[in-house]
Parts: C-alpha cells; sequence; structure tokens
C-alpha cells in the first residue's frame, strides 16, 4: 500500500490551495487586487508540528504555528504550486515557506498565518445562533 495514501486516510482532512495569478492596483480606490486560482484537495495530510532543536542556544524550540504538510501528486494533477501560494484549512491560512517533491507526493513546509473567517463559517453561525467567533 502507498504510504502517502495511508496517510491521506488516516489523518487527511479538506484544504484548498490558492494561487496568486495576478497583482494589480486600483488607482481609483488606491486598494491593491489580488487574483488567485484555487484547488481543493479532499484529503490533504497535516503532520504535527514537532520540536526543533537550536545548536546556538543548546535547547529546543517548539512552534506550534509550524508543520508539515503531504499533498498526493494525483490530487494535484496540472496545478502548481509556487512558495507565493496559501493554504486555507479548517478556517486557518498556511503560508507555503518551502516546497520539497517527492516520487508520490509534495512536502510543504507552512506557516500558519491567520484565523480566517470564511463564508461557510459565517453561515455556520447565522444559522446556529452562536455570534461569539464573530465577535459580536
Amino acid at each position: 500500500m502507498d504510504v502517502v495514501y495511508a496517510l491521506k486516510r488516516r489523518w487527511g482532512r479538506r484544504a484548498t490551495i490558492y494561487s496568486i495569478t495576478d497583482i494589480n492596483l486600483d488607482l481609483d480606490l488606491g486598494a491593491k487586487v489580488i487574483t488567485t486560482s484555487s484547488k481543493t484537495i479532499p484529503r490533504m495530510v497535516f503532520l504535527p508540528p514537532k520540536y526543533v532543536w537550536n545548536n546556538v542556544k543548546q535547547q529546543a524550540s517548539y512552534d506550534p504555528r509550524t508543520t508539515t504538510v503531504l499533498i498526493d501528486k494525483r490530487d494535484l494533477l496540472d496545478f502548481p504550486i509556487k512558495l507565493d501560494d496559501y493554504i486555507v484549512s479548517r478556517n486557518w491560512k498556511y503560508v507555503i515557506v518551502e516546497i520539497n517533491e517527492h516520487e508520490h507526493s509534495f512536502e510543504l513546509k507552512v506557516n500558519a498565518v491567520k484565523k480566517v473567517i470564511t463564508l461557510a463559517s459565517v453561515s455556520d453561525v447565522l444559522a446556529f445562533g452562536h455570534t461569539s467567533e464573530l465577535g459580536a
């Protein structure tokens, strides 16, 4: 059995990769307009964060925001991954900081940047009457 497939079955979760295709400046509004394309992956593997040894300080550090993501190449097909891209999963935005290509998968080092409010999370809040997530 393929190791990536086994990890996807056990630990995979839905996530969307966003690729920035164009950046323009709207001179009338004075705002930056970012155009993206996206690909939803049904099962992307988010590995738990790990301790990293720092030789200078002679101590281990733990950063829960930095993690490793595995994506099966069969799930991407012709969707290219670049360092400018980002992933949104479970209302968290992860910025891709390193890409390693393997035989059957991509290994991405990502940093969790911020919690994002998506349209789905807003509709869930409105449907169930919970407003604490939106700060209301």
